[in-house]
């Protein structure tokens, strides 16, 4: 029985270390996201690149924990996994005040990274989607005001996650919202790349149709695709597939950049 339990224990931290890598991505993204506008104004572009090296440590550092909570709960004969090991180990295996401390760093981190995802929403879609710092009608009384409403949307929306979350009661969370994020994180991975790779001119008006196709076409292929592949499985690959058909599609939609002839002299 120690042995099927251990087996169980290795299999699990060996999928938390693939979500932990999957995960990274996801907060450094947040956390460029929430200092952007500094970083646009100050033009301190290495200053991202020395917030990734530090997210990269800190991910780590984490994922070095974790692993030391499996090897821990193994030692103890525990047969729990996934998201019930950590509340199992701090509140019943654990002195009070290690408990203690426990809770309050478990605290202290959800704080902080959900008013960051939802202070990073908020600055994107107040800045790219609604412009408002490229609308000269708005004075701040009006900006301010725009960007408090769509803050208490954001926080509207995240407590309705929240409860969805809940309802669905999954024993791992972190592979649900990985999996939300290989259809979200798809067409930003395409459209970044294609920004990086190619110098082509994209017609943008078709651009939100590849962004939402390609979530679509993933789905259909995720949900078929044991008609396509066989006894394999696609998990996480998933966020690859669906960024080369949006870089595809980009592609598709785009025409060669015009060449201006120098005037001659």
């Amino acid at each position: 029985r120690q042995a099927v339990t251990t087996h169980c224990l290795l299999h699990d931290l060996k999928a938390e270390r693939a979500h932990a890598a999957s995960f990274l991505s996801v907060e450094v993204d947040i956390a460029i996201a929430v200092m952007r506008p500094e970083l646009h104004a100050t033009g301190t572009t290495p200053l991202a690149v020395v917030l990734g090296f530090i997210m990269l440590v800190v991910i780590f550092l984490f994922l070095f924990l974790g692993g030391l909570l499996y090897l821990f709960a193994s030692s103890e004969n525990l047969s729990v996994t996934g998201d019930h090991l950590f509340p199992e180990l701090a509140l019943h295996h654990m002195p009070p005040f290690i408990s203690i401390i426990f809770i309050i760093a478990l605290i202290s981190a959800l704080f902080p990274s959900s008013d960051g995802a939802i202070t990073a929403l908020t600055a994107s879609f107040c800045i790219d989607i609604l412009g408002i710092n490229r609308n000269e009608r708005l004075d701040d009384v009006t900006r301010k005001k725009i960007r408090q409403r769509v803050h208490l949307v954001f926080i509207g929306i995240f407590l309705i996650f929240v409860l969805i979350y809940k309802w669905i009661s999954s024993d791992s969370m972190i592979g649900i919202i990985l999996k939300v994020a290989t259809y979200t994180y798809g067409p930003l991975l395409g459209l970044f790349s294609f920004s990086i790779i190619t110098k082509r001119t994209l017609r943008h008006k078709w651009v939100p149709l590849v962004c939402i196709l390609s979530p679509v076409l993933c789905f259909f292929l995720d949900k078929y695709q044991q008609y396509v592949f066989g006894n394999f499985k696609i998990g996480l690959e998933l966020l690859l597939i669906n960024g080369i058909l949006t870089f595809t599609g980009l592609f598709v939609i785009s025409r060669k950049p015009e060449i201006r002839s120098k005037a001659s002299f």
